[in-house]
């Protein structure tokens, strides 16, 4: 279900997302809550993942991720980030990290999501 609209030309507006996933981490393993075009996520550790989905056109596409914090873990905030340390964004798989802002380590969060913008 497409959920990011374009009023400034290039495309209907209704097309830009059509791949996105929610995902839960329980006991350092992520499980698919909810998705749409998203296949399979790839564990690689702690806070560390690919996100596998059907193929877009190239890998100029736009990656935006949200989560929730741990309760209690003194966590200033949750960031997510594309994997820069490898070439790792194809067609059809993008790796990210989920990081507590507070600490640079890869950490695994409780929810997160993750949706590909592609024009």
């Amino acid at each position: 279900m497409p959920f990011i609209g374009n009023t400034g030309g290039g495309g209907s507006g209704l097309d830009l997302v059509k791949r996105y996933v929610l995902f839960a981490v329980a006991a350092g393993t992520p499980s698919i809550v909810k998705a749409s075009g998203v296949n399979s996520i790839t564990d690689h550790g702690a806070g560390d993942y690919t996100i596998n989905f059907d193929a877009v056109t190239d890998a100029n596409y736009g990656v935006v991720m949200n989560g929730r914090a741990l309760a209690g873990a003194m966590n200033a905030g949750w960031v997510g980030m594309e994997n820069h340390d490898f070439i790792t964004r194809t067609t059809t798989a993008v790796r990210i990290y989920t990081l507590a802002s507070n600490v640079i380590t890869p950490t695994d969060w409780p929810l997160g999501s993750v949706a590909i913008i592609n024009t």
